[in-house]
């Protein structure tokens, strides 16, 4: 009867580690980066004037979507920053999940002259950038 334990045991323990092979992996989904996005409105070197009387309009921002090699549900952030100043203190007029932006003229406003201290009555050169996240 011993034998029969001894054997059944031998049995099982070959089982389990034959069934302890490599198997097969899956991995995640691999991120190749493609196209980026580009703005597509406003134009580069485009000039904007910004009037009072305008406040109340909308100010669009569109773009071509990012690439990634898979789908994901992108958000999409507009900054804005000095010229030249590489980003270093960006500011955000907002954030979509879609391929364009409406603010106001007034929040343009607000951004360039207040947050990014810009001169009022006078032209600015400003830098605008995609900020992607998935």
């Amino acid at each position: 009867m011993m034998k029969k334990y001894i054997y059944l045991t031998f049995a099982t323990a070959l089982l389990f580690a034959a069934g302890c092979g490599k198997g097969e992996f899956f991995p995640g989904p691999t991120l190749n980066i493609g196209d980026s996005p580009v703005i597509t409105s406003p134009a580069a070197a485009s000039a904007i004037v910004l009037l009072e009387a305008q406040a109340a309009d909308t100010f669009s921002v569109n773009w071509t979507p990012a690439q990634f090699g898979f789908s994901a549900a992108a958000t999409y952030t507009v900054e804005i920053d000095r010229l030249g100043n590489d980003f270093a203190s960006p500011v955000s007029l907002g954030s979509s999940t879609g391929l364009g932006l409406k603010t106001t003229v007034a929040k343009l406003n607000t951004a360039l002259f207040t947050t990014l201290s810009l001169p009022g009555e006078a032209a600015s050169d400003i830098e605008m950038r995609l900020v992607v996240k998935i």
